[in-house]
């Protein structure tokens, strides 16, 4: 039993870590048909080396299409030190497309797996024999062995019999000679 309950604290340990997700200042986000794109600082936007118009924050919002692939980068600091933040963006989109966080991901496995575990139980419960309250009758005592009968000859160790061989297809063959 306790190696069980290890296994099991193992794998929930695993499950939890998997779901920690990190805190990213810069990165870039899918959501529906959109995308966002994340700096540190507010800066100026750039997309395939022409700046963005109207951009000036430290998150731009995009629509997603074909045009919308490629490298983007952000640009905020002062002449003398400017710092760029690079990104390459490229994704699948749709309408109803939605994201699970790796913390949904996890309660989804462990509730298919409690459910399972639950049908399981309920099958094994109504699988056992039932017992009923009253006492249960004895089972009729087995016929007493008798003596053992003749022993059955068998027909494919047994001597043809000359009356009936002659009948035979075979056996006509035998006596043309052929």
């Amino acid at each position: 039993m306790t190696r069980k309950c290890v296994c099991v604290s193992v794998v929930v340990a695993v499950l939890l870590a998997a779901s920690v997700e990190a805190n990213q200042v810069t990165g870039v986000e899918f959501s529906g048909k959109m995308f966002t794109m994340t700096c540190p600082k507010n800066g100026k936007w750039f997309h395939k080396g022409s700046i963005i118009p109207g951009s000036e924050e430290s998150t731009l919002l995009r629509p997603y299409d074909d045009t919308a692939k490629g490298l983007y980068h952000c640009e905020y600091g002062t002449d003398s030190s400017t710092v760029k933040y690079y990104f390459y963006v490229q994704g699948r989109v749709c309408d109803n497309c939605f994201e699970l966080t790796p913390y949904e991901m996890m309660v989804a496995i462990v509730v298919d797996v409690l459910l399972t575990l639950l049908v399981m139980l309920i099958t094994y419960k109504c699988s056992q024999k039932r017992s009923s309250a009253a006492a249960s009758h004895t089972p009729k005592a087995a016929a007493p062995p008798r003596g053992r009968g003749p022993a059955v000859p068998s027909p494919d160790y047994e001597a043809l019999d000359p009356r009936t061989s002659s009948h035979g297809t075979y056996s006509k063959v035998n006596r043309l000679g052929m």
